[in-house]
Order: C-alpha cells, then sequence, then structure tokens
C-alpha cells in the first residue's frame, strides 16, 4: 500500500520550482546562490523544498518581510525552506504597526459608581505586624 501526500505533486521538479521561486524572489545573485545551496544540501528533497519557499512567497506576497527574511538567512546560513518560512514569519509579525493603546481604560458601568476607600497607613502596619 503507497501512502501519498495530496500536497505532493511528484510530476513537478526542483529546476522549475527553483526557477518559480527565484522569479517571486527577485533575481538577486545571492538568491539563486541560496536557492541552489538548498537543493544541494538537501537534494533527496530539493522539490519539497522549493514548493515550501514558493508557497511561502504566495503567501506573504507584496510584504518587506520577505526581503529582510531572505537577507537574514543568507547571513546565517540557514539553507531550509522551514528556516526561511519562520524568518519570514517573524518579520511580517515585527513589521506591523502595533495598535494605538488608549491612556485609560474604560471602566465597565457597574463599577463606575464605586469609590476607593482610603485608609490610614497605622492599618497597614499593623496588619503586617500580625
Amino acid at each position: 500500500m503507497r501512502i501519498t501526500n495530496p500536497e505532493r505533486r511528484r510530476g513537478q521538479r526542483a529546476g522549475k520550482l527553483q526557477e518559480k521561486a527565484l522569479e517571486k524572489l527577485g533575481s538577486r545573485e545571492d538568491t539563486a546562490d541560496f536557492l541552489e545551496r538548498i537543493r544541494k544540501e538537501k537534494p533527496r528533497y530539493g522539490a519539497d523544498q522549493m514548493r515550501a519557499i514558493v508557497t511561502t512567497l504566495e503567501t506573504y506576497e507584496g510584504m518587506d518581510a520577505i526581503g529582510k527574511a531572505l537577507d537574514y538567512c543568507i547571513e546565517q546560513a540557514l539553507y531550509s525552506a522551514g528556516d526561511f518560512r519562520m524568518a519570514v514569519e517573524y518579520f511580517a509579525q515585527t513589521d506591523r504597526p502595533e495598535p494605538e493603546k488608549s491612556a485609560k481604560a474604560p471602566v465597565p458601568g457597574k463599577y463606575r459608581c464605586l469609590r476607593p476607600l482610603v485608609r490610614s497607613m497605622e492599618e497597614y502596619i499593623q496588619a503586617a505586624e500580625g
């Protein structure tokens, strides 16, 4: 009995997927070296690696995170599609602007009528001493 993964299309060759990834990344010289190094280090899984990179590029298309992740992977010598995907996800999260925080959090209606009790420090000193 043969077990197959429906996402894995056996007909696609690593070379064609590498060309597609290179086209989506922009034809920089270091990009071509990066993709070639992945194929050399993982020859048995070259097509799977290239497919994962293409999927990541399609998911995060047009974001600055892709270029930052590529530069990071090259600097750190991370030659894996999984490492590239995680780097893209990280840079995509850090590029998002943080939501503005209001100075005061709104108080729920049932607590608006309550007022804090002011006590003297002597009561706290006595409670701490036992």
